[in-house]
């Protein structure tokens, strides 16, 4: 005569593997938020440069005794102009970025201010929660700088994770911007750069 199962020991067990997969999955969670923080326009593969007294290279041929930028004698720049900056440097930061490194990563940037990061995950972390992490962001330009805020994120853990422990909003610097690059400058923290690039096809 076969065993007859223990009706007794079902509820225990199945108690004792729901507390272990909620551990693991609270383990997982945090670990995943980690990284989603290091992905959200943190540090990529472009390292700080030193800084070079107090002007900005733009590239530009200068002939003897002209300066491409400035002075402290002129007088700045009128706010129209700025705006007008801005507006231009939002239309080139428009449509979708990627980022990788240790993982990939997606920005995608709306017209209308609102846009999407992805990171996909390939790893141990994707068998738990998934193989990707989504945060739906607001965006803009303010003074020559890209201004995100991140409203809401799957899986809600590793959102919550970085909404608690690292808020929810990035101010970079634009520090370069073409139609196939983009390299933003932490100039707020360790002055790292993080630098991204259009898919293919996609300019």
């Amino acid at each position: 005569m076969s065993d007859a199962p223990d009706p007794k020991g079902q509820p225990r067990q199945s108690k004792i593997l729901s507390t272990l997969a909620t551990i693991i999955a609270v383990i997982f969670g945090i670990i995943i938020g980690y990284m989603a923080y290091g992905y959200f326009l943190g540090a990529a593969d472009v390292a700080p440069e030193e800084p070079v007294d107090s002007e900005v290279r733009l590239g530009i041929p200068q002939e003897e005794g002209i300066s491409a930028l400035t002075s402290e004698s002129e007088p700045a720049a009128t706010g129209e102009a700025t705006a007008e900056s801005d507006e231009t440097l939002k239309s080139k930061l428009k449509g979708i970025w990627t980022q990788q490194k240790d993982v990939k990563q997606t920005l995608v940037l709306e017209e209308d201010g609102t846009g999407t990061l992805t990171v996909e995950v390939d790893s141990l972390i994707a068998a738990v929660l998934g193989n990707k992490v989504v945060m739906r962001i607001q965006w803009t330009v303010e003074k020559g700088r890209a201004v995100f805020t991140s409203l809401s994120g799957e899986p809600e853990m590793a959102f919550n994770y970085i909404k608690e422990n690292y808020g929810t909003k990035r101010d970079r610097k634009i520090d370069s911007l073409d139609d196939n690059t983009l390299v933003l400058l932490d100039d707020q923290d360790d002055n790292s750069r993080s630098k991204w690039t259009r898919p293919m096809g996609m300019n």
